[in-house]
């Protein structure tokens, strides 16, 4: 009897075990799969291109250097533009005016993949900047975007100056 009980507890044992062994497989097999796809919805910093970089920066660089706050208030997508005032976009602006003065030249560095939400591919596009008329020669421009297809939303506009 107890040479039967032992049978019957290592047949247990050895169907746990094998149970084990299965589902921690699975469970890193499950894990890899997640992270596969993780990565396949990052978006590519290849989905920006430069000539599109460079069409969505004209305007905005258009309207900091006329001062046109209206301009640049409505280049900002609907839904940025709920989630900040036209006054708040004046205050920013406005500091900045005697650090940056004028961008005199831009040119684009790279875009910054930021994920996906809602079927929009999120990207921080990089710009090197001239400057002239404020307290420092040189900066950077970075523009805040979302991306369906091929229409592109402005969500952020920051420019910093800085000593070369």
């Amino acid at each position: 009897m107890t040479e039967q009980k032992n049978r019957i507890l290592l047949t247990a044992l050895i169907a746990l075990v094998a149970l084990n062994v299965c589902m921690t497989g699975y469970l890193i097999y499950a894990k890899d799969s997640v992270r596969a796809s993780a990565i396949e919805l990052k978006p590519s910093q290849s989905d920006v291109s430069k000539e599109a970089a460079l069409n969505i920066a004209k305007p905005m660089v258009d309207f900091f250097n006329q001062r046109d706050i209206d301009g640049l208030y409505q280049a900002f997508s609907e839904l940025a533009r709920v989630q900040v005032t036209k006054e708040k976009v004046r205050e920013s602006v406005e500091k900045l005016y005697p650090i940056t003065g004028t961008i005199t030249e831009y040119v684009y560095s790279h875009a910054q993949a930021s994920g996906v939400q809602d079927g929009k591919s999120f990207f921080v596009l990089f710009y090197k900047l001239r400057l002239q008329g404020g307290s420092m020669p040189i900066g950077e421009l970075k523009i805040t975007v979302a991306k369906e297809g091929e229409k592109y939303d402005v969500y952020g506009f920051f420019v910093s100056a800085k000593q070369p």
